[in-house]
């Protein structure tokens, strides 16, 4: 596999490194100058440890350094989320981006370091997904006084397949962070997709939209991957009201949206079945004092896993108009898939 630029994908102008976990973010949790498991190599099956401040992949000088600002902002941002100070909806957007980044970043990372494994070089990078589908995102503080760095979820068949849905562990607080087509449209009343259609010859599919019911319903999965917790969601519809834009046009669409034209929906906050829509200078506080009576108890792997398995599933469902030939490869790999996910539940049921 040639170099190519973790942002852009091209062959890197100026060639910079780019840490898939940001300095700031291991100096924050004491693993600057620790060794870590970056998953495990799945042509030998052994664990992949080096210390991680040198997971670092191939950048262009000027694609890194668009990113700098956001690094600085979102730096602060958890710093406040971990004291139970103040964000605002500009801050959580800023948040949102950067695991947008974080996600795809992980993703790369395990897809380089077994080239040999998967054969085929990446089909995106990390310009193409920061702030282009639906995003979800769980917070959850543990509020143990320690400080640690974990990932879960990166090193999966089901996160090989699609980079859907990471959890990442800083000191004490848990996220979840997802982001698909349609992910959480449905669920806040948005135009949604009633069925897909794999493109022939392509990895994109091809979605027929239904109108949005203009309805908020408290969450987009059934599961509830960690509780105690908050859960944002943000519609992302550029490409969609692009395609249909009559759907969009609904005032519901129109009331809940930063920006209609951009295709950039607001941030919906839920606790437990209360859902607050946040404005972006409006400012929110995520402290849950509930929490404390687990002190940390929170699992961190198999909650991810399942919710993989989830996302993998509701995709498989909408798939319409194949081959009854390609229903069945479409199956079995699925089932493949999901089968090799649940042994890895039963090995890190924590």
């Amino acid at each position: 596999m040639a170099a190519a630029c973790i942002f852009c994908g091209k062959a890197p102008e100026s060639k910079t490194k780019e840490h898939i976990f940001p300095q700031w973010l291991l100096k924050m949790t004491g693993f600057h100058s620790k060794d870590t498991s970056v998953g495990t190599n799945w042509a030998t099956g052994k664990e992949i440890i080096f210390p991680a401040k040198n997971y670092t992949f191939p950048a262009c000088d000027s694609c890194n350094n668009n990113f700098s600002s956001l690094e600085s902002q979102v730096k602060g941002i958890i710093e406040r989320l971990i004291e139970d100070a103040d964000v605002n909806g500009a801050d959580l957007e800023s948040l949102l981006d950067w695991f947008d980044k974080i996600r795809i970043g992980a993703w790369l990372g395990v897809s380089y370091m077994n080239k040999s494994s998967f054969g085929l070089p990446p089909n995106l990078y990390i310009n193409d997904r920061v702030g282009i589908k639906d995003r979800y995102l769980s917070i959850t503080n543990t509020y143990l006084p320690e400080k640690t760095l974990n990932w879960s979820g990166a090193n999966t068949l089901t996160f090989m397949t699609s980079p859907t849905a990471l959890a990442l562990r800083v000191n004490n607080l848990v996220f979840v962070s997802a982001s698909t087509d349609f992910l959480v449209s449905k669920s806040v009343g948005f135009p949604f997709a009633s069925w897909e259609m794999q493109m022939p010859g392509s990895k994109i599919g091809h979605f027929k939209l239904a109108p949005g019911t203009g309805k908020i319903k408290p969450d987009c999965f059934k599961l509830k991957p960690y509780i105690p917790g908050h859960i944002i969601r943000q519609p992302i519809y550029n490409a969609a009201r692009e395609a249909y834009p009559l759907l969009y046009a609904s005032d519901h669409v129109k009331m809940h949206s930063y920006d209609t034209n951009s295709g950039i929906g607001k941030l919906f906050i839920q606790k437990n079945q209360r859902t607050r829509i946040l404005e972006r200078n409006d400012l929110f506080n995520f402290q849950m004092m509930e929490a404390k009576s687990i002190y940390g108890k929170v699992p961190v792997v198999k909650p991810i896993l399942e919710l993989q398995i989830e996302m993998l599933k509701s995709r498989l469902s909408r798939m319409k108009f194949v081959s009854e030939t390609e229903r069945r490869k479409q199956i079995i790999a699925a089932n493949t898939i999901i089968s090799y996910t649940r042994e890895q539940i039963r090995q890190y049921n924590y």
